[in-house]
């Protein structure tokens, strides 16, 4: 499967995606990466070096840390439609938490690399993607706290 499989019904299920219009979204599909993550498997680990954001395209990832005891705490459970990684992609930092598939799952995976393209190429989608994720995050953090 690669991103001509992705149909415009999936990629509305993405909250941040939501409102693009058909064109908008089709174009969007040229600066990301499926990525489908088994269950059980883990996408990243705490720690490691990021520079990507992944969508939830369908499925359900945990977002964890692991105490010094060894414990692990689970932070959320993301479902489809939820993103997560932003601060990776935004600031290139050291993943905070790790992720894995509750089940099997597909991702779309916006790299840095991609958004700065994606803004060169497409500033407006990329100006309209990036307002929507900034407000779907900031729904998202308000009901965690």
């Amino acid at each position: 499967m690669n991103t001509n499989d992705i149909t415009i019904e999936q990629m509305r299920k993405i909250k941040s995606l939501a409102r693009f219009k058909d064109e908008e979204l089709a174009e969007f599909l040229h600066f990301v990466e499926l990525t489908p993550c088994a269950h059980d498997t883990e996408l990243f680990h705490e720690g490691n070096p990021g520079d990507a954001m992944f969508l939830i395209l369908e499925g359900q990832m945990q977002v964890y840390t692991e105490k010094p005891d060894g414990d692990i705490e689970v932070l959320k459970v993301l479902h489809t439609g939820e993103a997560f990684g932003d601060l990776a992609l935004f600031y290139h930092t050291k993943r905070a938490a790790s992720v894995k598939a509750l089940k099997d799952s597909l991702l779309l995976k916006l790299t840095a690399t991609a958004l700065e393209n994606l803004t060169a190429k497409q500033a407006g989608l990329a100006s309209k993607f990036l307002f929507s994720l900034a407000n779907s995050l900031s729904q998202m953090y308000a009901h965690h706290k």
